[in-house]
Parts: C-alpha cells; structure tokens; sequence
C-alpha cells in the first residue's frame, strides 16, 4: 500500500489524500533496497478488509468500525478514543473523507483521534 500525497510548494505542506495498493513485486523492491541501507528502519502494518461504502454508508458509528477494522462496538470501551484504538494519521484522513463525503460531517484530520464512541449511549 502507497500513501498518495500532494506537495504544496507554495504553503510548503503536505496533503494527504489517499492510499493506492501497491503490487508485491514493487513493496520487495522497496523494502530490498531499505534493508541494504547500513541502518535501515523500515515498519509494516497488514490493513483489515473493509467493506467498501458509497452513499447511504449506513450509520456513523458503522463506518468508523469498518475503518478501524473493528467488529462490534460492544467489544470496546465506550470512553477509548480513536487514537487509543490504534488509528494511525492515514486511518484518520480515511475517516474524515468518509464522514465528509458520506455524512456531511465536517472534521478536521486532528479532530478524529480525539472521537470516541460515548455519544452512542445517549442518542437513542
């Protein structure tokens, strides 16, 4: 998996916008030429299976599982935030693009770690 990014030359920022997968052959490549570095540090993570939605993506709190890899709200602490979840800055910029997009919710990336599912017990 490759992050997709945008280089703003002008306010000298980086944008995230996406994650693109990315063929075996090229991820060996990658890693063959870390690992021939004198101290090479090189990190890995295996992404869950998502089930991919577009409008209509269900409910909120729905998405956000799915996007964490998570299966059932039940099994986690209400008071947990995403970010002692195990969200990482790329499952963030995810988030906020579906909860944009498929909500019309609007977040700033730094918002999300701080969510958690608390709200949940009070809206119904």
């Amino acid at each position: 998996m490759s992050l997709v990014a945008e280089i703003n030359e002008n306010l000298k920022e980086l944008i995230m916008s996406d994650t693109l997968q990315q063929g075996i052959i090229s991820c060996l490549q990658v890693l063959n030429g870390f690992l021939q570095q004198n101290c090479p540090v090189v990190s890995s993570m295996v992404v869950p299976d998502k089930v991919i939605h577009c409008h209509g993506a269900g409910n909120i709190v729905n998405a956000i599982l799915n996007i964490m890899g998570l299966k059932d709200l039940k099994a986690i602490s209400l008071h947990r935030t995403l970010s002692k979840l195990g969200m990482d800055s790329v499952t963030a910029v995810e988030v906020e693009q579906t909860l944009e997009c498929n909500f019309e919710v609007l977040l700033t990336t730094s918002d999300i770690p701080d969510l958690d599912f608390l709200y949940n017990r009070y809206s119904r």
